[in-house]
């Protein structure tokens, strides 16, 4: 994977954690690397849909994602922002490498905890296995199922 960020950076934990979703969602993306938010822990809320929040001790495993302008008005219709289902935060991130980056993610306004949509999941957990995060981190996504 390569590391270098010409566009904006994107931190996906979620459905964007597919590659296949994201040549459909934002053409232009490129993967950049593996990695990882710490003290926030993913959740899926009311909607059935994944979102993080704040926790100490805890992480997020994703993936950073370059994205350009037209990428971004995309991905901002599909996540709900005018609708209010989802924000976008700045976040810093941790690569492989060790080097530390500013990136945005969505964030679901609603932080309720629920249940995930059906398969919406096991597509993640699929990705997440695929992308060799950590099994601890696997294993966590398991148990949301």
């Amino acid at each position: 994977m390569r590391m270098s960020i010409s566009g904006v950076a994107y931190f996906a934990y979620g459905s964007n954690i597919d590659p296949q979703q994201m040549a459909i969602r934002c053409p232009s993306s490129k993967l950049a690397a593996k990695a990882t938010l710490n003290e926030y822990r993913f959740i899926i809320n009311e909607q059935g849909v994944a979102s993080i929040i704040a926790e100490e001790g805890s992480k997020v495993e994703g993936l950073l994602w370059d994205l350009s302008p037209s990428d971004i008005n995309w991905l901002d219709r599909y996540e709900g922002l005018q609708a209010g289902l989802y924000e976008k935060c700045l976040v810093q991130i941790s690569l492989e490498n060790g080097k530390v980056v500013l990136a945005f993610a969505y964030v679901a306004t609603n932080a309720n905890r629920g249940t995930p949509r059906p398969d919406y999941l096991e597509r993640i957990v699929g990705n997440a296995e695929k992308h060799s995060f950590s099994s601890a981190y696997v294993s966590y996504l398991r148990s949301l199922l």
